[in-house]
């Protein structure tokens, strides 16, 4: 089962999207496909990429970013340690390439 937590927003929206949907992805036995739904809903993403010239926003989640990329480990809290809510800006990807990332 996956399991989270999440601010009280983040709990009114997503139980809105629950009633609206009638999916229950967070309660599977694979956390590989709860976190894929987690963010193709774009659910509790607390980092944000703005992509391509277009400047298309594009939510992410740091735990993830942080347990596969060394680079984004010291971005997020070694000494490249970035603002928390600061968008990371990526003008040099089209978005469709970023999404499939």
């Amino acid at each position: 089962m996956c399991l989270y937590f999440y601010h009280d927003d983040d709990a009114c929206s997503h139980l809105r999207w629950l009633a609206r949907t009638g999916q229950n992805w967070y309660e599977t036995d694979d956390i590989i496909e709860c976190n894929r739904q987690m963010l193709e809903q774009q659910f509790a993403c607390d980092v944000h990429f703005v992509v391509g010239e277009e400047r298309e926003r594009q939510g992410a989640h740091r735990y993830m970013l942080v347990s596969r990329s060394p680079v984004f480990a010291a971005m997020f809290h070694g000494s490249w340690h970035e603002p928390s809510d600061k968008d990371i800006e990526v003008p040099d990807v089209e978005p469709a390439a970023f999404r499939n990332c």
